[in-house]
């Protein structure tokens, strides 16, 4: 069986339920594609890219070769490309000086950064509970091998293969370390 959604908006993203999806197919570029991981999270669903977008890393047909590859899709004949992800854990001060949590999920990074006001930012990295390193400056990005060529690769750090299972860390900007402060570690 194989179900259908439109989005029409980011802030529908949430709502969907792609349990009886077979196939997940992004009509667009990489952040369309980027979405369409969002919705599907750690359900194994597959995502088949179709290239409508002007630079793509990460979508792999072209609108002329839709109807061959959605077929090949779901007749298993296509090759499927695990990825690492993320799930992130955010936890900052309101104005009102509450703690908010926030629990997101990522296929290519996750930014923490400065914002709108300027000033530094001063946070606290751990991985799975372990303390890495306090910091402050402009921002920090978390990157899997798939995010290498975001904002990670914009603040200095390497291109990974994709088929690299670990997360990248790159620093920018920050007091007391001089460069990217980039290290890659697999999971």
């Amino acid at each position: 069986m194989f179900s259908g959604h439109m989005i029409k908006s980011c802030s529908q993203i949430k709502a969907i339920d792609c349990s009886d999806c077979q196939l997940v197919i992004s009509l667009g570029g990489d952040g369309t594609l980027l979405r369409a991981a969002k919705i599907v999270e750690y359900s194994e669903i597959p995502i088949l890219g179709i290239s409508y977008g002007h630079l793509g890393f990460l979508t792999s047909a072209t609108p002329n070769q839709m109807i061959e590859m959605v077929a090949d899709a779901l007749a298993g004949e296509l090759h499927v490309s695990r990825r690492a992800t993320l799930s992130i854990e955010t936890e900052y001060e309101l104005p009102s000086g509450e703690i908010h949590v926030e629990k997101t999920f990522s296929l290519n990074d996750f930014a923490v950064s400065r914002g709108g006001a300027g000033d530094m930012v001063e946070f606290t990295v751990s991985v799975s509970g372990n303390h890495i390193d306090k910091l402050r400056g402009d921002g920090f990005v978390v990157s899997t091998a798939t995010g290498s060529t975001g904002y990670a690769l914009a603040a200095g750090g390497p291109i990974v293969t994709p088929e690299f299972f670990g997360y990248g860390l790159c620093s920018y900007c920050c007091t007391h370390h001089f460069g990217s402060c980039i290290s890659y570690f697999s999971i």
